[in-house]
């Protein structure tokens, strides 16, 4: 029953067109942005850690797209608000280099894998839903003998 909604809320949002996708998920992101800030003396060394799941959200509700963008946005804002120097896209510390790009990577990694295993569930919806059809007929023609 979980899974089923999950389906059908995922079915409407990836209906959305596609500006209100990359809407959602700039609201989405920017959401994690404002809690990390909050959270910010609780998790001073982890500045991106938060957004993983802001990337899984927006994978999972709407496109691979959508997906890839939340991880450049997370990237951005990432270097941006929590990153020396602040307030700045630059990233000073070669340390901080290399976690936003493994951040890039990994981001990308999960966005392909949840859009993967969405299409995967969508499509095993579907055929679901074709075999209960099919053996509903089967049922019919097998009580009118």
């Amino acid at each position: 029953m979980i899974l089923q909604g999950i389906v059908a809320q995922t079915t409407r949002t990836r209906s959305w067109p596609a500006w209100a996708q990359y809407v959602g998920a700039t609201a989405i992101v920017t959401v994690f942005l404002v809690v990390r800030l909050q959270l910010s003396g609780y998790l001073p060394n982890y500045p991106i850690l938060l957004f993983f799941a802001a990337i899984f959200a927006s994978s999972v509700l709407f496109s691979r797209g959508t997906g890839s963008f939340s991880v450049l946005l997370s990237a951005g804002y990432a270097a941006y608000f929590l990153l020396p120097p602040y307030y700045s896209l630059a990233v000073s510390q070669p340390q901080d280099v290399l976690g936003l790009g493994l951040f890039i990577v990994i981001g990308l990694a999960i966005s392909n894998v949840v859009a993967a295993l969405n299409a995967a569930l969508h499509r095993v919806t579907q055929l679901n839903a074709e075999l209960t059809k099919a053996n509903a007929r089967l049922t019919v023609m097998e009580s009118e003998k």
